[in-house]
């Protein structure tokens, strides 16, 4: 799952809980960096992996549909490259 500065952490621990309790899966946090990044309300968010790091074969892709995160996917190069190569 794509994670971002001022996401709302909602959007990513509701997936999140949902994914793990599948069982044998993993569930990647990805952003461009692996540093901790605050979400809208302050809590803090920890990339699991960076975008060079994701794997290339993804099973499920998590994309959110936020408008913060089309800005983000329209302004920064690293988010809009994983992006498209994994469509």
């Amino acid at each position: 799952m794509v994670v971002y500065a001022y996401m709302t952490a909602l959007d990513l621990i509701g997936p999140q809980t949902f994914l793990a309790a599948l069982g044998n899966i993993d569930v990647h946090q990805v952003w461009k960096i692996r540093e901790p990044i605050a979400s809208d309300n302050g809590l803090m968010l920890q990339p699991s992996m960076t975008f060079a790091d994701c794997p290339s074969q993804l099973d499920i892709r998590a994309k959110y549909a936020t408008s913060v995160c089309m800005r983000l996917a329209t302004e920064l190069g690293p988010l809009r490259q994983f992006i498209l190569a994994h469509p």
